[in-house]
């Protein structure tokens, strides 16, 4: 399944993604991808990127695909509300609106006015469809002009259709923020909805529940405020921002690797290629957005390879779910948890108490070699008084990401202390300043060019039973699994979702995004 870069959360939208992670269920990725869509809105058609000879406002349409109950698509999109609507009340309220029935009664809400009637020159709209399954049906019907309108929606050119009515909006500034299920979306697609271009206007992004949280908290108050404020800030600036240019370093970046990246399912028929066919002008409507929100008509690389991480997530998105050749429910299961446990790992015992314990014994090596076939997971074995003990983790090179500040190249002073330390007083300090250790827990930081090893360190360090010796052939777990159980086979269909962005810390002030290096083996209540 897609694993999300921590790069990807940049700016005040990462801040606020930082702060509101601990107080949900919702899917870090889902709320970051509705705040860019609602904030492409709230801005205004005025800052642009330009692609060639074609302008490109700064709209994100999110097309959440998450399953039913488990995904929190709602809550991810409702969590992102509650700033939006903070930071600009009378307009979140007007400019938000759900169920697209036809390209008609799009047009209808933000068409020009006629004699006698209201300024109606305000055409931004955000529309939030929860059962986007309905629009694509609607799409398909007979005479439905709901799929040209979005196209032309998309490109924020004038909208109009040629009946009756005669309805026309001589420009739009419209965003979508779409909910669906996978197995809704594969069932409905259609080998014509592809090439036609209408859903590869989406940006697919996988969510999951990142945590279980019987009782959220929600995000405080004091916190709401704070960054409702920044965001309002960074709306404000925005709107004086025009054409958005990239800066030299950025292209740089875009010219030497990411073009050819995102530009190379061009030539592709396969599913998830149409699907993906604009990820090279998404990547620069997202990285214009990071920098117009700092008020900056250039784009620095921080926010280029920001966008990268997203665009990446969103690709590996629509693969994970058109692909179903790809996907091992269980398998799955058991990277989620792997990536939850962090630096630590999971045992080989706590892998098969994933299932209950009613895994066949052969069943369970072959999920554990195929694990460990790629570059991503790694089994070590530690030394003990009895056998050696096998544990399963990820590997740090794709674990840990050295994320730079968004502001570094960009020309902006960088970020001020306000002296307020999110660590609390018992913990430990890097000699960079970023924290060592939460709650007496010690942090497994990456630093560019420089990743932690794995050898064990202190006293452990001078064992001369270290590294522990190969088990011999016959070995065998000291509990063996009990018999399967003939309905696990159904059980497995529905993993526990379990996403590594669920160790952000509920920590206040919220975290700025290079506050977000350190492993997810941090065990942290949310209450905290």
């Amino acid at each position: 399944m897609p694993s999300a870069d921590l790069a990807m959360y940049a700016g005040v939208l990462g801040d606020i993604t930082a702060a509101a992670a601990p107080t949900t269920e919702a899917d870090p990725v889902g709320i970051y991808a509705s705040l860019l869509a609602g904030v492409g809105v709230l801005i205004g058609p005025g800052p642009h990127v330009r692609v060639g000879n074609t302008r490109h406002p700064l709209l994100i349409w999110p097309l959440l695909l998450g399953r039913t109950g488990s995904g929190r698509k709602g809550e991810a999109t409702g969590t992102a509300e509650i700033f939006l609507r903070k930071a600009a009340p009378d307009l979140a309220d007007r400019r938000t609106v759900t169920g697209l029935s036809s390209g008609e009664g799009l047009i209808e809400r933000i068409r020009d006015s006629e004699d006698g009637e209201k300024d109606r020159s305000d055409k931004r709209l955000l529309v939030i469809e929860p059962e986007f399954t309905s629009v694509m049906a609607r799409s398909k019907r007979e005479g439905s002009t709901l799929a040209a309108v979005q196209r032309q929606a998309w490109d924020g050119r004038a909208l109009s259709v040629l009946n009756r009515q005669q309805l026309r909006a001589s420009a739009s500034h419209v965003a979508i923020i779409g909910h669906i299920t996978p197995q809704e979306f594969r069932l409905r697609l259609a080998d014509a909805d592809m090439t036609g271009g209408t859903y590869n206007r989406y940006l697919p992004v996988f969510v999951e529940r990142s945590q279980r949280l019987p009782i959220p908290e929600g995000v405080s108050e004091h916190t709401v405020e704070t960054l409702s404020t920044k965001l309002y800030d960074g709306i404000a600036a925005a709107r004086d921002v025009g054409q958005i240019q990239l800066g030299r370093e950025a292209t740089q970046v875009w010219t030497g690797t990411l073009y050819d990246e995102f530009t190379e399912a061009d030539d592709e028929d396969r599913a998830e290629a149409e699907f993906t066919r604009r990820a090279a002008p998404y990547c620069l409507r997202v990285a214009g957005l990071l920098a117009a929100l700092e008020g900056r008509g250039l784009v620095g690389p921080a926010d280029l390879g920001a966008a990268a991480a997203l665009i990446r997530y969103s690709i590996a998105s629509a693969k994970f779910v058109l692909d179903r050749q790809a996907r091992n429910p269980r398998l799955d299961r058991i990277r989620r948890a792997i990536d939850a446990a962090g630096a630590d790992g999971l045992s080989r015992s706590a892998v098969s108490a994933l299932f209950s314990r009613n895994l066949p014994r052969p069943a369970l090596e072959e999920l554990l070699a195929e694990l460990i076939s790629g570059d991503e997971y790694e089994e070590s074995l530690t030394a003990t008084r009895g056998r050696p003990a096998q544990t399963y983790r990820r590997v740090l090179s794709s674990f840990f990401v050295p994320i730079e500040d968004n502001r570094a190249g960009s020309g902006a002073e960088p970020r001020e202390d306000n002296g307020a330390d999110p660590v609390t007083s018992t913990d430990a300090q890097s000699s960079d300043g970023l924290p060592a250790a939460i709650n007496g827990q010690p942090l497994a930081v990456s630093e560019p060019g420089n990743e932690q090893s794995r050898e064990p360190s202190g006293a452990a360090a001078d064992d001369p039973s270290w590294p522990p010796p190969e088990p011999p052939d016959d070995w065998e777990p000291d509990e063996p699994d009990p018999p399967a159980d003939p309905d696990d086979e159904a059980g497995a269909a529905d993993p526990e979702p379990v996403h590594i962005a669920a160790a952000i810390p509920a920590v206040q002030p919220p975290l700025t995004v290079a506050e977000l290096h350190f492993s997810s083996s941090v065990q942290l209540s949310p209450y905290a």
